[in-house]
């Protein structure tokens, strides 16, 4: 029969757009898997800016051929989303140009795993926090000033926060705040969504003119046990030095902080050219790329024509070759820039000249961006010949949506063959973008979702975050993960503390149950505390183990033993017929005792969250 799992509820959102139509794409056949991708910005052609386009824009790009997006999500000192971080530090809670309800990197996430395709956060700033032109004194925007307040910004010998060798102002990397401040948006961006991976590009940095101001003088001072000021002639040797820490200090702090929250997530680098970016910017990428701090990076090669890459890809392939390293080397390739676009027959033969380098072992390429690449869409497509999976995902990691049919009464109608968590979206503007409704854990049959909000479409889109209390990691829960948080509640193990509350205890196995779409009594986990569930009760009644006892077998509530406790949980939550059940209980001694219980150890059932409530 079908499953009516809890509705979801009506989110509060308005916003004014036009209409985008959804491009199909037929997949065509495989190509060789490699690395295909392009990023999605708010600056120029709007792709994303207004999510007007978004939708038409993913189809496109997967249409071309491309399989990864790296999305815009941190720029001039805001976020493309909601963040409590920016809201607590500039009164800004997301990019102004959002509104009040839209979030940037979930509407173009959906459309990119609607294609198919990766999708990875691209925090295109970094530590710098707006763009204001050459020997600027004066902080420009709300990040500036309110990191001025606090001395963060940098500034050069002359006290300027600009200077003729950079137009940015920039946050200072050695201030531990500073640092927290980018790792605690970050891990909001991985928390709230279902990303790929995050990325940060070339201005993961700390310009080398800069860092004559009285903060970085401090701690200077305190570092290196000296008393100088700027115009000591050891001065800037020492800053260099310190420039070096700070900056190796936050990629190892980034990768624990997103390691922590989301081993799946990949980290990805952008930086500037190899020998550029450590003279100019202190990247020293290459030596992040061999300790491991990032997963690929993508060296900016952007070059106006073939032969101007030709001389400068050789350096830029050679760190990876140097680490074995290949795997992870993806080029970064100009189709849009300052000045002139690149030839498409260039940029064809870029790509090429790409596949050729490392003997053939590099990960793939980006386009710099979208702009053209969706121009030139059919000459791409034309040109690869077939689309292909970013090889960093399993096969399949991103199914094609499971997409819903209109049952009428604001309910709508769903098969699923796929145990798992899946993401609700659908678009609910007038002139429709899409957004992410809430989440919930389905089982393998027909389903009925209520969403008043959905206009016109509704999908299922698989949600790959990490699962409170999925401790073997296989993106479903089973007997054995319940099993393990039950011995976890017996010691008090902090591993299994996933409300955070500071103990272990039936509160957190409510919160799997609860994530996991069942109740108490459900032994096999299929979503149903059915006849077969409390025969298996009644077949293991009495069972007394030295540990946590099963949960397969009918350990309930987190003790040694199948008990009166834990039949009386199972008949509370019991979907069949009651006189099934009492038949199943007629072996167990005193089954009468067990009804008596129903509501002296019940465990708690708490109802699925709305998107709203998990923040």
């Amino acid at each position: 029969m079908p499953r009516h799992p809890a509705p979801i509820t009506r989110i509060a959102v308005v916003l004014a757009v036009v209409a985008a139509a959804w491009v199909a794409v037929i997949p065509q056949r495989a190509a060789a898997a490699e690395v295909r991708g392009t990023w999605l910005t708010t600056t120029g052609v709007d792709h994303i800016r207004s999510g007007v386009n978004t939708e038409s824009t993913l189809a496109t790009l997967r249409g071309a051929g491309l399989n990864t997006a790296y999305i815009e999500s941190w720029k001039a000192g805001h976020t493309q989303y909601p963040s409590a971080t920016m809201l607590g530090l500039t009164g800004w809670e997301r990019h102004p140009a959002l509104g009040p309800v839209r979030d940037l990197i979930d509407e173009s996430v959906i459309q990119a795993h609607r294609q198919g395709m990766a999708a990875v956060a691209w925090f295109e700033y970094g530590f710098a926090t707006s763009f204001s032109g050459a020997n600027q004194p004066f902080p420009i925007g709300d990040l500036a000033n309110a990191a001025n307040q606090r001395g963060w910004m940098l500034r050069d010998i002359n006290g300027n926060l600009t200077n003729s060798a950079t137009s940015f102002q920039w946050m200072n990397p050695a201030v531990p705040e500073v640092r927290q401040l980018l790792i605690d948006i970050v891990v909001e961006a991985v928390v709230q969504h279902d990303l790929d991976g995050i990325q940060f590009d070339d201005r993961l940095a700390w310009p080398r003119s800069l860092g004559y101001d009285a903060t970085t003088n401090a701690i200077i001072n305190e570092r290196f046990n000296v008393n100088i000021t700027p115009t000591h002639p050891s001065y800037t040797n020492l800053l260099n030095q310190l420039q070096d820490e700070s900056l190796d200090l936050f990629v190892e702090e980034l990768h624990t902080a997103v390691r922590a929250v989301d081993p799946d997530v990949w980290i990805s680098l952008s930086p500037s050219v190899n020998g550029f970016s450590q003279a100019n910017y202190t990247a020293d990428w290459p030596k992040w790329l061999q300790q491991g701090y990032f997963d690929e990076v993508v060296p900016q090669v952007y070059r106006p024509s073939i032969g101007s890459f030709n001389a400068s890809l050789p350096s830029n392939v050679s760190p990876f070759t140097s680490t074995n390293r290949e795997e992870d080397g993806i080029m970064g390739l100009r189709f849009n820039g300052s000045g002139g676009d690149t030839p498409l027959a260039d940029l064809l033969a870029m790509i090429q000249a790409t596949r050729n380098a490392a003997n053939g072992e590099l990960a793939g390429h980006s386009i710099w961006y979208s702009d053209n690449a969706v121009d030139f869409a059919n000459d791409l497509a034309n040109f690869y010949g077939g689309w292909t999976e970013n090889p960093n995902l399993e096969p399949g990691h991103r199914p094609a949506p499971v997409v819903g049919s209109d049952a009428g009464n604001d309910d709508w109608a769903v098969t699923v063959t796929d145990e798992g968590l899946y993401r609700v979206v659908a678009p609910i503007y007038a002139q429709g973008q899409w957004a992410t409704l809430g989440t919930l854990y389905l089982y393998p049959g027909d389903w009925l979702i209520n969403a008043p909000e959905a206009l016109g479409e509704l999908e299922l889109l698989r949600d790959r975050r990490p699962l409170p209390g999925d401790f073997d990691g296989n993106d479903r829960y089973d007997p054995d993960d319940l099993t393990a948080l039950s011995n976890m509640i017996l010691g008090n193990d902090p591993v299994g503390d996933l409300d955070g509350d500071g103990s272990t205890d039936l509160d957190d196995l409510a919160l799997v149950l609860e994530t996991a779409n069942t109740a108490a009594g459900d032994l096999d986990l299929d979503g149903d505390v059915d006849l077969l569930d409390a025969q298996t009760l009644a077949a293991n009644f009495g069972v007394i183990t030295d540990a946590a006892a099963p949960w397969a077998l009918g350990n309930l509530n987190a003790d040694s033993v199948v008990d009166l406790l834990d039949a009386a949980l199972l008949r509370q939550n019991f979907t069949g017929d009651l006189a099934a059940l009492d038949a199943a209980f007629a072996a167990v001694p005193e089954p009468a005792a067990a009804m008596l219980l129903l509501g002296l150890a019940a465990l708690r059932r708490r109802r699925l969250k709305t998107a709203d409530e998990r923040g």
